[in-house]
C-alpha cells in the first residue's frame, strides 16, 4: 500500500477502470484486514471498489449430499436420517468440519460394518480432529484483539442469543468499562470468522460445536483472566 501510495494508487485505479469499463472482473480474496479496507475504512484506496460477498454455511441440501454421496460410493449408509441431520447441524453446516467428521467415520469404522452407527457419529463429531479445527477461533491480529475476543465468547457462550447492549451490561456488571468501538470490531471479526451470525438484532453461535467445544473448559475461569487483561488495556 505505501509504494503504491507514492504513486497515487496507479495500479488500483487501472483495476477500476478496468472494471467500471466492463473489460474485466477482479475478486479480492481476504478476511478482516481486507473487510477492515473496503467497509470500515474512509481513507482506503478499495472502499467502494466493488460488492462486498461474505462465504458463509453451506446450503442444507448440499451439506445432506456432502454427508450421503461419498459414502454411497463405499456402499456406506446411516442407520437413519437423523444422524445425517445430527452431523448437519452440529457442524452449523460448515463444510470443512461435516468432511473432518465424515473422514473420521470412515477411517474408524471396522471394515465388515456397512451401517453408519449413533456411536460412530458421535465419536466423530468428538474426534480430536474436530477439536483441532475448532480450535483456531481466535483471529484478532494485537494482543488486545484478542483479548476482546475471548471475553466476548467466554462471556456469553452459555446464552442462546445476546444483543450488544447485553454484552455491555455484562462488562459493565464485571467493573470493565468497554471501548465500543473495539467491541463493534471485535463482533464484526467473530462474524467473518463464522464464530457469530446475528439475526433480528441479536447475536448467536453458528456451530452447535464450537460451543460444546468452549463450554466444557471452564470458561468462566478463562473469562476473570480476561476481564483484568482488556480493563487493563483500556
Amino acid at each position: 500500500i505505501s509504494q503504491e501510495k507514492a504513486q497515487d494508487y496507479t495500479i488500483l485505479n487501472v483495476f477500476r477502470r478496468l472494471s467500471e469499463e466492463g473489460n474485466c472482473t477482479f475478486i479480492l480474496a481476504g478476511f478482516w484486514q481486507l473487510y477492515q479496507h473496503a467497509i470500515l475504512d474512509y481513507q482506503s484506496p478499495i472502499r467502494n471498489f466493488g460488492e462486498l460477498l461474505s462465504v458463509g454455511e453451506l446450503e442444507k441440501p448440499a451439506c445432506i449430499e456432502l454427508v450421503t454421496q461419498p459414502m454411497k460410493t463405499m456402499n456406506l449408509t446411516y442407520a437413519n436420517d437423523t444422524l445425517i441431520e445430527h452431523i448437519v447441524d452440529s457442524c452449523g453446516q460448515r463444510a470443512n468440519l461435516i468432511a473432518i467428521a465424515c473422514q473420521h467415520i470412515v477411517r474408524n469404522l471396522p471394515p465388515q460394518q456397512r451401517v453408519i452407527e449413533a456411536g460412530d457419529v458421535s465419536r466423530a463429531l468428538e474426534s480430536d480432529e474436530i477439536r483441532r479445527a475448532l480450535a483456531g477461533w481466535v483471529v484478532g491480529e494485537t494482543d488486545h484483539e484478542q483479548a476482546y475476543e475471548r471475553m466476548v465468547v467466554y462471556s456469553t457462550i452459555g446464552m442462546e442469543s445476546f444483543t450488544t447492549g447485553e454484552l455491555l451490561a455484562l462488562a459493565e456488571k464485571h467493573g470493565v468499562p468497554l471501548d465500543t468501538l473495539e467491541l463493534d470490531r471485535t463482533l464484526s471479526r467473530l462474524e467473518l470468522a463464522f464464530v457469530l451470525g446475528r439475526r433480528d438484532k441479536r447475536w448467536f453461535y453458528r456451530v452447535p460445536l464450537f460451543v460444546d467445544y468452549i463450554a466444557e473448559d471452564s470458561p468462566e475461569l478463562k473469562l476473570q483472566a480476561e476481564l483484568k487483561r482488556v480493563s487493563q488495556k483500556v
